[in-house]
Order: structure tokens, then C-alpha cells, then sequence
């Protein structure tokens, strides 16, 4: 298996990036993917490898459960023992179960939710009990086939969700806000990430969820880039959907200049808001960019910003769901779309998946954000509703969006891939230490 080690500068944090597994490691945390089609595993029955397309290196395993079929997962690690977060992604359109056995214990069932007619890959968020240390986890289903099985993602120690406070004072939002935060406040429901010594001018300050910038909270600022916010280094905080986590990461101009020039990785190049043909796919350092405009994706769950009189052409659906199978929320979650795969590009082939973090700039304003949809294959550079609204775009998913001037970075491999990809504390933490990485050419 061929690794490659990394430092990242002033984070404290060591990042593996393998062929079964991508770590993430901070103080007595770590976060491990590994792919269900990777060597290191154990096949058993009529489980084999299988193409598929919309999977991480474009493959899974089927045939899980039948005929004795089963996958184990060998050298799991976790930091600690305890309990610890398992994120898998599927495929399967159609409801299904498996059974888990952790280190050869009593197995569990677990219920997969079908991910519907042209919705390729799910995810299905557990939690499990693990030894600190190297675990085995199994999967089989004696009743019938299980899913096909892509990658697996495990959070352990303090990475696992379910912490409430860190050792100063609590980051919970309150819950009063509004579905989004604007320039620099949170959004309320859950934990918040930080709420302990801030970085810079020492103040702390993950948003108390009121839908405001109180003191502290760099009113005039977005989410990700108030000044003074607590972040990575605050102990045992559980993150919300959509809360508002200030940077510990580089600069927006830093990451200008890391992305001024640029080597073609498409075969051609693409139309984009405001511009026609003229916008190629670069790459660099674990990451591919773009600039380009940025068109408003107003498509997933209804809501009184997106809907069918909003938005003359919405849809119900994205081609990526969150964790329960819900489409995504456009009004409140940042996500970027990624042109759909063709001669000219294709994501997959990236790296890109659901769910790969992206650091998007406008105007010197940095937002953090996941993959979240797949557009026409001849069009780059489409975002969210929050994405535009947090960046500063015009939001209307009618006349909104801007011609020029958006810079898009998405991190390629399954360490780039925050989960559960609903969670936007998690994509602004693992984001700010990809930048850190991108910046500093490791």
C-alpha cells in the first residue's frame, strides 16, 4: 500500500493518504476512511469487487450475504476505545439491511434507506464501540444481499460526534436563529465547534445560534472568516448542521495566490455563468479549482427560498442526500455542484465524491462547503442558496448568482470527504486544515 505522510503546519495534525485509508489525527481524535474495494480486506463467499461509477476509485463490493458472502474490514484504527462515529456510503436504490459484527462480537442490523431511481450512493451514519487501537468490522446479511458497500468512515476519540461542551464553556446554539447564518452568526440547533480560547485576538466565539453577531462574533464577516473565533484545539465539541465556525485556516488571499496558475487537468473547458467555453479544470496539490461565475442551485428540499415558484426550474431532489436520505437543503447548507462526467472531465476520476469538501472564494470572502450536486455536463460553477447567500452573491435562484470572479478549490480523495455530509461544522473544520495542506504545497 503506498502512503504518503503529511504535516500539517500549525495544526498539530497528521494526515495519511493511502489506498485502503485517509487519517486525520488531532491531539486524542482521528478520523479514518477505507475503501470497501482495497486489497487490505477481507472477501468471503460470493462478495467480490464491483464497477461503480459514482463510487470512491469507481468501485464497491456486492454480493454481500447470500451464500455466505461477507466483507471484513481489517486494521480499522480508533484512538481511543469508546464509542465512535461509523459513516458508510452505499449503493443501493432500494431498502436494504446487513449485519455489522466489531471485532467478531454479536452482530448488529442496520437498515439502509434506498436511495431512489438515479441516486447512485447513500450513507448511513452508526455509532459503534471500539478498542483503541486496530478493529475488525464485518459485514454480511444471512437473510439476503446487502448493499453494495463503497468506503467506510470512522470518527473516534474526540472527532466522534455526541460531545456537547469542550473544557472552558459550551458552544450550543440556542436554536432561536434562522435556518442560516448571516455574516458571521450561527445557526441555531446543536453544539457548535470552539467555545475555548480563540485564535487571534483571544476572543471565543462560536455563535450562541440567535441568528445575530454578538460581540465577538465579527459581525461583518462570514461564518468561516470572523476574526478571533474559537476553533480547532476546543476539546470534546459536537458540531451542528450549518453552524457557524470561524477560521483557523489560511486566508482568502492566501489561497488566491496558491491558485494563480493554472495546470489543465479537463480535456477542454466549460461554460459557466456569464461566460461561454472558456473555464478549464486546474489541479494542484491534492486539490482541482476552477474560476469561474456562479450560478444559484436552488434544487433538494423545499423551503420558502427554494420551491417550485421561486425557482422557475427546481427540482426536488439532489443527486446527493444527506445521511437519513433527505435531499439536501439549499437554503441552508453550502454546497457546490460539479459538472457531470464527460469526455471533457470527469469528478470521479478526480477523487470528487458526495460530500468532498470545497473552499470557495468571492470578493475576499471564503466559504467552506461540500459536493452536493452534479449539474449538465458543459456547465461550471453552480452553489448552493447559502453557498451565494454566505459568499455575498445575489441568492435568487432567479436572477441571483454573478458572471465573473468565483474561485472554487475542491479536495480530491477520501481524506477530502466530510461526513455526514449534511454537517457543515465538520466541512469547515476538515476544510481549514486541507487549505492549511493546499497552501503549504504538502
Amino acid at each position: 500500500m503506498r502512503m504518503r505522510s503529511v504535516l500539517l503546519a500549525g495544526m498539530g495534525a497528521l494526515a495519511t493518504v493511502g489506498t485502503n485509508v485517509a487519517m486525520t489525527e488531532v491531539a486524542n481524535a482521528a478520523t479514518n476512511s477505507y475503501e470497501a474495494e482495497s486489497a487490505a480486506n477481507t472477501l468471503s463467499g460470493a462478495a467480490e469487487v464491483a464497477s461503480c461509477d459514482a463510487c470512491l476509485g469507481g468501485g464497491m463490493v456486492g454480493f454481500a450475504g447470500d451464500a455466505a458472502g461477507s466483507i471484513r474490514f481489517n486494521g480499522v484504527a480508533a484512538s481511543a476505545t469508546g464509542s465512535a462515529t461509523l459513516t458508510i456510503t452505499y449503493a443501493g436504490t432500494a431498502p436494504g439491511q446487513a449485519r455489522l459484527s466489531v471485532n467478531d462480537e454479536a452482530p448488529v442490523t442496520l437498515d439502509f434507506v434506498g436511495t431512489g431511481p438515479g441516486v447512485p450512493v447513500g450513507t448511513l451514519v452508526e455509532t459503534v464501540d471500539l478498542a483503541a487501537g486496530v478493529n475488525t468490522l464485518t459485514f454480511t446479511n444471512p437473510g439476503g444481499l446487502a448493499p453494495g458497500l463503497d468506503a467506510i468512515t470512522v470518527a473516534s476519540g474526540a472527532n466522534a460526534t455526541g460531545a456537547g461542551e469542550d473544557e472552558v464553556g459550551t458552544a450550543a446554539g440556542d436554536g432561536a436563529g434562522p435556518p442560516r447564518g448571516r455574516h458571521g452568526a450561527a445557526v441555531g440547533g446543536g453544539a457548535g465547534v470552539g467555545g475555548g480560547a480563540g485564535v487571534g485576538d483571544g476572543a471565543a466565539v462560536a455563535g450562541d445560534g440567535d441568528g445575530t453577531a454578538d460581540a465577538g462574533e465579527a459581525a461583518d464577516a462570514p461564518a468561516e472568516v470572523g476574526a478571533g473565533a474559537a476553533s480547532a484545539g476546543a476539546t470534546g465539541a459536537g458540531s451542528a448542521s450549518g453552524a457557524a465556525v470561524a477560521a483557523a485556516g489560511p486566508s482568502a488571499a492566501q489561497l488566491l495566490a496558491a491558485t494563480a496558475h493554472c495546470t489543465p487537468v479537463s480535456d477542454g473547458t466549460y461554460d459557466s455563468e456569464g461566460d461561454s467555453g472558456s473555464v478549464p479544470v486546474c489541479g494542484a496539490n491534492g486539490a482541482v479549482f476552477w474560476r469561474s461565475g456562479m450560478a444559484v442551485d436552488c434544487d433538494g428540499q423545499r423551503s420558502d427560498e427554494c420551491n417550485s415558484i421561486t425557482d422557475c426550474c427546481f427540482a426536488s431532489d439532489t443527486a446527493f442526500q444527506q445521511s437519513d436520505g433527505e435531499p439536501l437543503d439549499s437554503a441552508s447548507l453550502p454546497y457546490v455542484v460539479v459538472p457531470g462526467i464527460s469526455d471533457t472531465w470527469s469528478y470521479r476520476d478526480a477523487g470528487v465524491r458526495a460530500g468532498s469538501v470545497a473552499a470557495v472564494i468571492y470578493d475576499d470572502r471564503l466559504m467552506y462547503a461540500v459536493v452536493g450536486d452534479v449539474g449538465p455536463t458543459h456547465m461550471i460553477g453552480e452553489g448552493s442558496y447559502a453557498l451565494a447567500e454566505g459568499l455575498g452573491i445575489n441568492p435568487d435562484p432567479r436572477v441571483g448568482g454573478v458572471g465573473s470572479g468565483v474561485t472554487f478549490i475542491v479536495f480530491t480523495g477520501s481524506s477530502g470527504v466530510a461526513g455526514p455530509i449534511e454537517d457543515h461544522a465538520a466541512a469547515v473544520t476538515l476544510g481549514e486544515r486541507l487549505a492549511q495542506g493546499f497552501i503549504d504545497g504538502k
